[in-house]
């Protein structure tokens, strides 16, 4: 993502609590993030797909 090679982020939550959690992208990055797609599943689990359009460094 760093790089900008990256310009699809597909992720699937998981509804659990389990504490602090896992960073989806890197430290300093705020993508500039374009909801393409969404699926909620009947066990609570969603599937959701990002275009990036052009990733910008915070700092």
């Amino acid at each position: 993502m760093l790089l900008g090679v990256v310009d699809v982020v597909e992720l699937l939550l998981c509804p659990v609590t389990a504490g602090g959690g896992t960073a989806v992208h890197p430290d300093g990055l705020s993508p500039d993030l374009r909801l393409v797609r969404g699926r909620r599943f009947d066990n609570g689990m969603v599937l959701i797909r990002y275009d990036i359009a052009r990733p910008r460094l915070v700092g």
